[in-house]
């Protein structure tokens, strides 16, 4: 039997320029294939596991979080970066151990704790805890196309002071979409991301609290099956913001009457009209990252032609329409972070 050795991957995200930027919240965003994720887990193991550190994985929802299925480290030669003294990372109760292989079992058995896995969206669950000798952290996927949770970039602020406050430690955010429409980039107004070049650092300091943006370069083009994606074009729009009011429960304890898009530009919003279970109604408003699709509800300040479900501004097509934008003119309205109702509202006002 011949067999044939695999190509290495030279990723453009390297182990070496990672491990140079110094942040306390590390963003490394790009499309896929950039090797951002390869250079974190190396990192992660040769500085942090190995010398008897700890580690948090985050994910966003409870249910991305698994035991059998956990494979994020699978890609990674553990023998080699460890001499020889693991064989990989695996996870049991969601806590991840370094493993060695049992050559008559053949089954990986648990040797050294060194982490967790954790569900941002159960962060308040934490908090009683103490998480002893836990110096990094990462967040797969922050950039999502689905719903944000509620009030997000906070959540994770409170998770990370919760786990990593014992000792100053580093959280590596990783996205694979490139756009400035989440709650993260807005919130903590990372203002230069839109005019950011591929392969450059930009770092910003929130009291205290430092971050960097590593605008990653493009991937190295393993997957064949895409095609027709373009970047989203930017409006310029300013990334000054202030205070907004927010859901005042989790968005789960609330169920969705009516919804719409409301598109300014190259931006779009998702608008719910929510009945709490207390029987309490409100607007909600997030940023829209998915296409739209046919037959929404559309309100935008674009010209229209023949879409009968969509009008020029804040034109109620029916009377229930008209009764459900009295709730936004009378400020019965809160949104997913501080930028989306600042540039809502400034929309919104030129538009009536």
């Amino acid at each position: 039997m011949i067999l044939l050795s695999k190509k290495k991957i030279v990723y453009p995200v390297t182990y070496e320029k990672v491990k140079e930027i110094k942040a306390d919240y590390i963003i490394l965003n790009s499309g896929r294939n950039a090797g951002k994720s390869y250079a974190v887990k190396k990192l992660i193991i040769l500085d942090h596991l190995l010398k008897g550190k700890k580690m948090m994985y985050i994910r966003r929802r409870k249910e991305e979080i698994k035991d059998k299925d956990f494979d994020y480290f699978d890609d990674m030669p553990i023998n080699e970066l460890t001499n020889g003294e693991y064989d990989s990372i695996g996870s049991y109760q969601k806590n991840l151990y370094l493993q060695k292989l049992d050559e008559k079992t053949g089954k990986f058995v648990n040797v050294e704790l060194v982490g967790r896995q954790f569900a941002l969206q159960s962060e308040r669950a934490y908090r009683s805890h103490v998480y002893k000798d836990y110096t990094v952290g990462v967040y797969e996927e922050f950039v999502s196309t689905d719903i944000y949770l509620n009030s997000e970039p906070d959540m994770l602020l409170n998770l990370a002071s919760t786990v990593l406050r014992n000792n100053k430690g580093v959280l590596y955010m990783i996205g694979n979409l490139t756009n400035r429409n989440n709650p993260y980039y807005r919130d903590w107004q990372l203002v230069n991301f839109g005019k950011q070049q591929l392969d450059t650092i930009d770092y910003y300091n929130i009291d205290d609290v430092k971050i960097a943006l590593y605008r990653c370069p493009d991937s190295v083009g393993l997957n064949k099956m895409t095609f027709g994606h373009s970047k989203k074009a930017m409006d310029g729009v300013e990334y000054e913001s202030t205070p907004q009011p927010k859901l005042f429960d989790d968005i789960e304890n609330f169920r969705t009457i009516y919804t719409i898009v409301f598109e300014y530009n190259e931006l779009k919003y998702l608008m719910l009209f929510l009945q709490h279970y207390n029987g309490n109604v409100v607007w909600y408003v997030m940023p829209k990252t998915t296409e739209l699709q046919k037959n929404t509800r559309l309100v935008t300040n674009k010209f229209i032609s023949g879409n009968p479900y969509a009008t020029n501004g804040f034109i109620p097509l029916n009377g229930n329409e008209k009764d459900l934008f009295w709730h936004i003119a009378n400020n019965n309205i809160c949104f997913s972070d501080n930028l989306t109702g600042t540039e809502f509202w400034k929309f919104y006002k030129s538009m009536n």
